[in-house]
């Protein structure tokens, strides 16, 4: 119909913004040791997923809320350097990323752990080479 007009207006916003994580410190302990972990927090007004990799093989994949920290256990490792990464993604697919290197120390025998075996195995080698000897030298008669 002439003269009638409607207008509408419809406002979008694209979200170009990534989501903003923490970036713990490496990790380093002894085998063995218990309560290792590592705790992301991240931020964004629209989170969505977050995957884990240890060592690039993905590992798990979960919702994320905002500023709600993400533990993840270190425990249980055998000694070795580990890479674990995690990258959280928003709903308008932008991402933020940050790796922590976890280390994990072989233990190191104390002395007298070292001492006794070491002593008994040179004894045995010792006499063993002794006994070799005198069975090889030839008699004076």
């Amino acid at each position: 119909l002439p003269g009638n007009l409607i207008i509408e207006a419809v406002y979008t916003s694209i979200d170009i913004t990534d989501p903003i994580t923490s970036s713990p410190a490496d990790v380093e302990y002894v085998f063995g040791a218990v309560g290792s972990f590592i705790t992301w927090i991240a931020s964004d007004m629209n989170p969505l997923t977050y995957t884990l990799y240890i060592d690039n093989v993905e590992m798990i994949t979960d919702n994320w809320r905002s500023e709600t920290g993400i533990d993840i256990s270190t425990e249980g490792l055998a000694a070795g350097i580990y890479e674990y990464k995690i990258v959280f993604i928003d709903a308008g697919g932008n991402s933020a990323e940050d790796i922590v290197i976890v280390t994990v120390t072989p233990v190191v025998p104390e002395l007298n752990q070292i001492y006794p075996p070491l002593f008994l195995s040179t004894l045995i080698l010792l006499t063993y080479a002794s006994i070799t000897y005198r069975k090889r030298k030839p008699s004076k008669n």
